[in-house]
């Protein structure tokens, strides 16, 4: 790793542990697909990289969030993956907002499209 405090394989563990956790946080409550990281959801005909829509809860990201700040602090990971994670998270909860709208239709497909292109989603 790069800070040269810990081995490659101690940080290589602890990127492991992160994703396990923010794997465990994204099924709560949800069933998630054991398909592709990149799939077609034929209900909504909407590409995902490795983000189910859901509603995400204050506490649970403000845990999430504490957690990847304490582990880049004792420098098993970087900044930068800490930032992705806690943008799929952020995603995951957009999503999930942008097609409760749709399916009460008060916003149409193409301005949810719109809206994910917009915020770099799709």
């Amino acid at each position: 790793m790069r800070s040269g405090k810990i081995s490659r394989e101690g940080g290589t563990r602890a990127i492991e542990e992160t994703k396990r956790s923010l794997e465990e946080a994204t099924r709560d409550g949800q069933e998630t697909s054991s398909t592709s990281p990149r799939k077609d959801n034929a209900r909504t005909g909407m590409k995902t990289i490795g983000v189910e829509p859901r509603f995400v809860p204050e506490e649970e990201y403000n845990r999430v969030e504490a957690d990847l700040k304490r582990q880049v602090v004792a420098g098993n990971i970087r900044e930068e993956e800490a930032s992705r994670e806690l943008v799929k998270l952020q995603n995951a909860n957009n999503m999930a907002h942008i097609e409760k709208s749709v399916r009460e239709a008060k916003t149409t497909r193409a301005e949810a499209d719109a809206l994910y292109k917009k915020l770099g989603i799709k």
